[in-house]
């Protein structure tokens, strides 16, 4: 049997211990995340929610999607897997962002922003709503990460998101 020297054992116990801590530091595991449903609202954490807006995250990840649901003002967007299930989808819901209540002139853009003028259509937008072709100032912004199945925040820098509205207006 080989022991390890005083300075090796002290070493791997410093690396256990930073092991373990990044554990504790991760994401925790909530039970909704893996559920399965035809429409959010079918999951008890969400009953009463209404869905906004949704989108697949087309051409790149046909198979997931993002959606934008609401309570009272009270914002929630959920990355969602598409599970195909006889003649009606299934979806699996991966992550949510708690976006809450939006304030004046503040909007969410789901898979309509560019990051230095190429389209990112993973990316998820909180804005100030201006009148402008691209919504230029950004307050935070998420990517929906299709390898890890979660939201990732990013920085806001070089980010503008497609004004749908500004024909219209």
């Amino acid at each position: 049997m080989k022991f390890l020297s005083l300075p090796m054992f002290t070493l791997a116990l410093v690396l256990e211990s930073l092991v373990v801590q990044g554990q504790t530091n991760a994401k925790p595991k909530n039970g909704i995340f893996g559920s399965l449903y035809s429409e959010i609202a079918d999951l008890n954490q969400f009953k009463g929610y209404t869905e906004q807006e949704g989108s697949l995250i087309e051409p790149t990840h046909p198979n997931y999607g993002l959606s934008r649901i609401a309570k009272g003002g009270y914002q929630i967007i959920a990355f969602e897997k598409v599970v195909p299930h006889g003649n009606k989808p299934n979806f699996m819901l991966l992550d949510t962002i708690h976006i809450g209540r939006l304030k004046p002139h503040q909007g969410v853009i789901l898979t309509e922003c560019r990051l230095y003028r190429r389209s990112i259509i993973e990316i998820v937008a909180l804005v100030k709503m201006d009148n402008a072709p691209y919504f230029k100032k950004v307050i935070k912004a998420w990517k929906a990460n299709t390898k890890t199945n979660r939201f990732e925040q990013i920085s806001t820098i070089g980010i503008d998101c497609l004004n749908e509205g500004y024909d219209l207006e």
